[in-house]
């Protein structure tokens, strides 16, 4: 699987291998996302465990939603 980056209000959302995404803040901070397995090595992720999804998961969920209607190659163009 191809990497590709789109950018959204100050972040950087990369697409690292199949299931492993990192989400870099504008503080510079990153996080790295697995979607499926519903977790992130961010502060409030690693807090709340698995009672309730942090930002990022909710974020990325949203977004891989959408994928499908927007294709692979309008996120590549974003980059």
């Amino acid at each position: 699987m191809s990497t590709f980056r789109i950018d959204a209000p100050g972040y950087t959302l990369t697409h690292l291998s199949p299931g492993t995404w990192r989400i870099s803040s504008p503080s510079g901070r990153a996080y790295t996302v697995h979607p499926e397995a519903g977790t992130c090595t961010c502060p409030d992720a690693q807090a709340r465990g698995h009672r309730r999804a942090c930002k990022h998961l909710r974020g990325l969920w949203a977004l891989l939603k959408l994928m499908p209607a927007l294709g692979e190659e309008a996120l590549d163009r974003a980059a």
